[in-house]
């Protein structure tokens, strides 16, 4: 799929008569179908004129991600949407049942996509269960994806477009964390697929010798990526996809997805935490700085403890929530209905983010006033 060179861009918010321009980086975590979330909340930042300049992904959302980068502005919500319409199976009109109902459904939802896969996405691997070397061993091959991905994504646009896209791996012999960006190689569809390679649940993906799988393994919420940028200085959105409060489990299949949620939820929690304290931290440093005599402060060895302190703050908001208040935390439910709930829910959270003002300390240089 090709597309035409959109001009380069910044990030502009529009907020009554105000606005915001500047650098945005666009953190969208993994979470299988949950990623829907992410798409709602991308509508509705493209419908307040947000444009990032850059987007990191780990997992569905290195997915959604490509399918940002590689999309000029005005396609990129509706390839979303036409993405998350080929994923979705249709489940009828209407409400949701509530109840018993409701959560037998669902489950009804997952095991189809347990037994046939998705026809967009992934298909059962026959031998994936029995396979002895780590590259075969998978019950689900993401063939498809790739399919889906090449008739969504110009990859052309993707790699020499002014989106930057970082996407996350992980290495599975040495646990490392492996990131593919714009900036340092030419990517493709094998590199969003590893980024989504789940084991024991889908494939490894081989690539430079590496054997790699899915992001979350390393930073299901990679915005730590944006943090050791060394320009610092830059407006981030976070979209997190995992939910660390929910009410007590009802059944054993709830009780299994709860596992798996508390995972990555805690994770993302412990990535957040940092990010506070750091930002105390260099705080702290700013007001020491302030004490330290001239002749002090000049010895190379102080400059170099305080020069984190001149490092400009990355302001991050972060759109977060039940993705699926009605459906709950069943990532593999690629219902049309649980989908449709999932970005609205999206759209709803990050329109209510956007209502808050531009996080104090962003960039001057980033403030203007509308015409």
């Amino acid at each position: 799929m090709k597309s035409p060179r959109p001009k380069r861009t910044t990030a502009r918010r529009r907020t009554g008569t105000s606005a915001v321009e500047g650098r945005l980086a666009l953190v969208l975590a993994g979470g299988n179908a949950l990623g829907a979330f992410e798409a709602g909340a991308y509508q509705a930042l493209h419908d307040q004129g947000f444009q990032p300049d850059w987007v990191v992904g780990s997992s569905i959302g290195a997915v959604n991600g490509a399918i940002i980068a590689g999309n000029p502005p005005e396609r990129r919500a509706d390839a979303l949407r036409t993405f998350w319409s080929k994923v979705s199976w249709p489940t009828g009109s209407g409400s949701a049942p509530d109840g018993l109902v409701n959560v037998m459904q669902r489950l009804a939802g997952q095991m189809q996509t347990a037994s046939f896969g998705n026809l967009a996405m992934f298909l059962p691997s026959p031998t994936g269960f029995m396979a002895s070397e780590m590259k075969a061993i998978g019950l689900y091959d993401l063939a498809p994806l790739r399919d889906t991905l090449e008739h969504l994504v110009d990859f052309d646009l993707l790699n020499e477009g002014p989106v930057r896209l970082t996407m996350v791996a992980v290495d599975l012999e040495t646990g490392d964390e492996v990131l593919f960006d714009t900036r340092s190689g030419r990517l493709g569809p094998e590199h969003i697929i590893a980024s989504n390679a789940l084991v024991p649940d889908f494939k490894p993906v081989e690539i430079d010798g590496r054997l790699l799988g899915d992001g979350g393994l390393s930073a299901n919420l990679p915005i730590d990526v944006v943090r050791r940028e060394p320009d610092g200085g830059r407006l981030c959105i976070a979209v997190e996809l995992f939910s660390a409060r929910r009410p007590p489990s009802t059944s054993f299949a709830e009780a299994v997805a709860r596992r798996q949620e508390l995972l990555f939820a805690n994770q993302s929690r412990w990535f957040l935490e940092a990010h506070a304290r750091e930002d105390r931290v260099r705080s702290a440093l700013r007001v020491v700085a302030g004490l330290i005599p001239d002749e002090v402060r000049n010895r190379p060895e102080i400059k170099t403890a305080l020069a984190e302190a001149d490092r400009p703050d990355m302001r991050l908001v972060t759109i977060a929530g039940d993705p699926d208040p009605e459906t709950g935390n069943w990532f593999y439910d690629y219902s049309e209905q649980a989908i449709r709930t999932r970005w609205q829910a999206g759209e709803a959270k990050a329109r209510a983010a956007l209502q808050a003002p531009v996080p104090a300390g962003a960039p001057q240089e980033q403030r203007k006033t509308a015409s």
